[in-house]
């Protein structure tokens, strides 16, 4: 179905499913004006992605998840925040120009877990739903996203994994490893609140 255009799976943030043709997606007006602002943030604005973070979580805008809890009637809501992965997956979506892409992924016999295929053997059928964003934009967006590469410091479980917690949010703490100039580890390390570091700072000092 993929490779007929059409999407399977569940829409993403800023879109529905067609109501007149299931197989195909269209904008959701209140959502696609948020997908909008975090392109206008990040390219036109210098924003960054952590910084678009705070600004969602700050400004109470619901996360995707959160709004189908909303549309179901569940009572008791948990918070769910955004977070830089969120954003980057936004950022880099073809979808948002009115792509839909295929074979992302492929299933390994052995591991029957699925490895992420180089973007050179996506397939990709253009013009399948309304876009949001332009291409224009949506490929500026990609080359400064190369320019400001986001990488995470390594996590490591030790002895004290799921031991120690943050006095304040009551959340494990992880352990980072402090990194030198030139990017080999340093002989020392620390711990960080996982609210703290997740979530950018929200319900966490």
């Amino acid at each position: 179905k993929q490779r007929e255009g059409e999407y399977v799976g569940s829409p993403p943030f800023g879109y529905k499913r067609n109501p007149d043709d299931k197989a195909h997606l269209i904008p959701l007006t209140e959502e696609s004006v948020i997908v909008q602002k975090i392109f206008k943030w990040f390219l036109k604005d210098n924003m960054a992605r952590s910084a678009i973070v705070r600004k969602l979580n700050e400004t109470h805008i619901d996360t995707k998840m959160t709004r189908i809890r909303k549309k179901r009637g569940d009572k008791n809501i948990p918070k769910n925040y955004w977070c830089v992965r969120t954003i980057d997956g936004i950022l880099k979506n073809q979808v948002y120009i009115g792509n839909t892409v295929s074979n992302k992924y492929l299933k390994t016999e052995k591991s029957q877990k699925h490895k992420r295929l180089p973007a050179s053997e996506w397939k990709i059928i253009e013009n399948t739903h309304p876009a949001i964003i332009s291409k224009k934009d949506f490929f500026k967006v990609q080359e400064k996203l190369k320019e400001h590469s986001y990488h995470p410091l390594k996590r490591e479980e030790t002895v004290y994994a799921n031991k120690l917690v943050c006095g304040d949010c009551g959340r494990t703490m992880i352990k980072f490893h402090v990194r030198t100039s030139w990017g080999q580890p340093a002989d020392w390390h620390y711990y960080k609140c996982k609210t703290y570091t997740q979530f950018n700072y929200m319900d966490c000092t």
